[in-house]
C-alpha cells in the first residue's frame, strides 16, 4: 500500500472552474452600468428643463446652473439631450 498522496486527485477540474464568474469582468460590467444610468439620468434632467424652458415655466439660468453641476456620463447624457433637441428644431 502506498502513503503517496494522489496530487491529480486533489487538484481542481479545469473545466469546472471555467464556468466561474470572473470578478473583473462583474467589476466592469457594473461600472459600465452605473455609467449608463447616469448618463440617462443626465439625459432626463436635460429634456426636463428644455420642456420646462418651451413652455415658459423655466428660466435659461436654470439649465446652466443643471449643467455646471454635471461631470462625466451625466454630461454627457444632458449634452446628447441637447442635441437632439437642437437638431430637431432644424
Amino acid at each position: 500500500m502506498s502513503t503517496t498522496p494522489n496530487i491529480a486527485a486533489a487538484a481542481p477540474n479545469p473545466a469546472a472552474l471555467t464556468n466561474l464568474p470572473s470578478t473583473m469582468t462583474t467589476a466592469v460590467q457594473a461600472r459600465y452600468a452605473c455609467q449608463a444610468l447616469a448618463a440617462i439620468a443626465g439625459q432626463a434632467a436635460a429634456e426636463s428643463v428644455v420642456e420646462r424652458l418651451r413652455d415658459g415655466t423655466a428660466q435659461p439660468a436654470e439649465l446652466a446652473d443643471l449643467l455646471v453641476g454635471l461631470r462625466g456620463p451625466e454630461l454627457g447624457g444632458a449634452c446628447a439631450a441637447l442635441a437632439k433637441f437642437i437638431t430637431s428644431r432644424i
